[in-house]
């Protein structure tokens, strides 16, 4: 076990060291890769490992996600990997326009998405028109949005970038007022690095600023309207966030709901890690769907979980044992 400026890290940390490169040339391409791992309890979530592969050259990103979780293959049965789809996001910017085709790297299908489209003057006045008229709306805050973020002063070399540690602290805190909100803590934990992996078609960001803002929100289950009375949001940032592109980061998330005797807390983590940071020249192939995929329609494209075949096996198995005990 490693540590980074006293945190211990898993092993593949080590790639942060070895993997380190000159500092990035403005403009030049980018390929980036990072590991997350996730993990939760009382209610223990499926350990679950992500890995993306984000690429970008001139106005084009190519993102590549492989995910996987371990799960029981039954109940109470053994637990085996479960595999989901390799997949691809590849976006292109023609002006103020991106172009974005997702692509399932197994069984060769692509297709064309919508990017940040905006609403339509009709969509606007659909959702308008899910509040009715005499919904009371509160005349002081009923939720309290609040993040605060702390640049710890502490500063490291990676991937010849000078990373600076922060710690970012968001929390939803019900006020007087509000029935359907709980309370909600995320902290990350955090070393970002002044590198930018954006195209020129991504939505801009907000220039968040420390102070408060406001904001009435508001759910509706289904076609019920009953009870649709909303909250008004006050959103307070404390610190100036933090902007930058994350090289480690853990995110704790905890989540307090009632329970019988009091509050039961799910604790959720989240650790993710780059691994490589290039700026190797890239192949502009990979921003191009390929000639051999087919187009299909959406719902075509994603495929279900899949496990290694002796695990497909097993489960046959299990089912027509279970089959056979049934009818005796």
């Amino acid at each position: 076990m490693i540590t980074f400026n006293g945190m211990a890290l898993v092993p593949v940390a080590v790639l942060l060291f070895s993997c380190a490169i000159a500092t990035v040339i403005d403009g030049a391409d980018l390929k980036i890769s990072t590991i997350q791992h996730n993990s939760g309890s009382p209610v223990a979530m499926n350990p679950r490992l992500e890995e993306r592969i984000v690429y970008l050259q001139g106005n084009r990103r190519r993102i590549e996600d492989r995910r996987e979780q371990r799960s029981p293959l039954w109940a109470g049965g053994p637990e085996v990997t479960f595999y989901e789809p390799h997949g691809a996001l590849i976006e292109s910017c023609e002006g103020d326009t991106k172009k974005a085709f997702s692509l399932n790297l197994d069984n060769r299908t692509f297709r064309p998405i919508e990017m940040g489209r905006r609403l339509t003057p009709e969509e606007i006045r659909a959702f308008q028109s899910q509040i009715p008229p005499n919904a009371e709306k509160p005349t002081a805050p009923t939720v309290l949005h609040e993040t605060t973020t702390k640049d710890t002063g502490e500063r490291k070399k990676g991937f010849g970038f000078t990373a600076r540690h922060v710690i970012t602290t968001f929390k939803v805190v019900p006020l007087a007022g509000s029935t359907k909100v709980v309370a909600d803590e995320i902290v990350t934990d955090g070393w970002y690095i002044d590198l930018e992996t954006g195209i020129s078609c991504d939505p801009s960001n907000t220039d968040l600023r420390e102070g408060k803002t406001y904001a009435y929100a508001a759910l509706s289950s289904g076609t019920s309207r009953q009870a649709f009375n909303p909250d008004l949001v006050q959103t307070t940032y404390i610190g100036k966030p933090e902007a930058g592109f994350p090289i480690w980061r853990r995110t704790t998330i905890r989540n307090s709901a009632p329970a019988g005797t009091g509050n039961s807390e799910q604790v959720n983590v989240m650790e993710s890690e780059v691994t490589e940071l290039s700026d190797n020249p890239l192949d502009p192939n990979l921003f191009e769907v390929p000639t051999n995929f087919r187009s299909v329609p959406s719902p075509q494209v994603e495929l279900g979980l899949r496990v290694a075949w002796w695990a497909r096996w097993l489960a046959w198995v299990h089912y027509y044992w279970m089959s056979f005990r049934k009818a005796i």
